[in-house]
């Protein structure tokens, strides 16, 4: 029932944000602040990075970390800025903000799982990840993310005395996928301080 409630009220927000001139102005904004954040970052990486690497030439270490880590996660660190700031400002004059908020979370979400793809040699842990995590932020975008946690939640098998639900089982899956990158992480780095 909830569930039900949740997808009609979505596709009534939905419905109303096509319907109203709301829509051409989210878009329009989403593509100015889309404008702004590749602008921005012509503009760092062609001259400050550019700096910032000519004047590191001695620390080599400093130029592959910054190359690796830093430059593929530039853009969407400046394209989350932006639609952040123009959600703010977009705020002030309408009330729908569906594309903005949906877009944030998409572009969020993206930047997660890059950030996790660049630091880690593993693309099974990125997969794996995203396969959970894509999906629970469509429920959440849909508003359906807490009927299914409660779904999941009431699905159990027994050991013993103790219940083990699905979501618990989710849960523990994802957790031990970031305890998995994090190790990973941390190996690598302590392994190339000790190689140099």
């Amino acid at each position: 029932m909830e569930f039900t409630i949740n997808i009609d009220k979505f596709i009534d927000t939905v419905t109303k944000t096509l319907t109203s001139p709301s829509l051409y102005w989210q878009s329009f904004s989403l593509i100015l602040c889309f404008i702004f954040s590749y602008f921005f970052y012509s503009i760092i990486r062609h001259n400050l990075i550019q700096k910032i690497l000519n004047l590191s030439t001695n620390i080599r270490e400093f130029n592959s970390i910054f190359k690796k880590y830093f430059l593929p996660l530039l853009l969407p660190i400046l394209s989350l800025f932006f639609l952040i700031l123009g959600y703010f400002i977009y705020q002030q004059f309408f009330k729908e903000t569906i594309l903005f908020s949906t877009t944030i979370k998409l572009i969020a979400l993206f930047f997660f799982l890059r950030m996790i793809r660049i630091s880690s040699n593993s693309t099974f842990i990125t997969n794996a990840t995203g396969f959970f995590l894509v999906p629970a932020l469509i429920l959440h975008i849909f508003g359906a993310l807490d009927p299914t946690i409660s779904y999941l939640d009431e699905l159990y098998f027994k050991v013993g005395k103790i219940k083990i639900s699905v979501y618990i089982l989710i849960k523990a899956f994802i957790v031990l996928l970031l305890v998995f990158w994090l190790s990973n992480l941390v190996s690598r780095k302590s392994k190339s301080y000790v190689d140099s």
